[in-house]
């Protein structure tokens, strides 16, 4: 699946770097078009001169044709580590810490739709995967001060 992203741009229209997500990662379109021709070209390559030198040992064109394509597949892999040295990875990773008292004003959002419900109650699966994802101490943090407004104001 793939989602466009772009950067914001100093000047609209002018040095905006289109981006896309591939397979979970993000990556700059005209890398990603340089990627696919350099790819194509060693495969298709790897693919031709294998089939031409092979035609000359195997028994039959059509073997000969066999192991071509698995030189082609061997093209694909090369070209991929080529491509990963040339085009380097678009992320900015911070070791900074974030803010999280976003969190806290989205949960105070939530609720005053209605209460929503504890986490103890939750199954022990989705307990799982909100600590996995960092949410259940949010969670559970916002739940005392709930209890505490609560106990404060009977």
């Amino acid at each position: 699946m793939e989602h466009r992203l772009s950067d914001p741009p100093a000047a609209p229209g002018i040095g905006a770097k289109q981006y896309a997500e591939v397979w979970g990662d993000t990556v700059d379109l005209k890398d990603l078009g340089k990627a696919v021709v350099i790819g194509g070209v060693i495969a298709l390559a790897c693919y031709l001169i294998a089939g031409r030198i092979l035609l000359g040992y195997a028994p039959t064109a059509q073997i000969a044709r066999t192991y071509a394509m698995l030189f082609g597949l061997l093209g694909c892999v090369g070209a991929g580590a080529l491509c990963a040295r040339l085009f380097a990875p678009k992320r900015d990773l911070s070791e900074a810490e974030l803010d999280d008292s976003w969190r806290d004003e989205t949960l105070a959002a939530l609720a005053e739709g209605g209460r929503f419900g504890r986490t103890e109650d939750l199954p022990p699966a989705v307990q799982a995967e909100m600590k996995e994802l960092g949410l259940y101490d949010t969670f559970v943090r916002y739940e005392a001060v709930l209890r505490q407004a609560e106990a404060k104001n009977p």
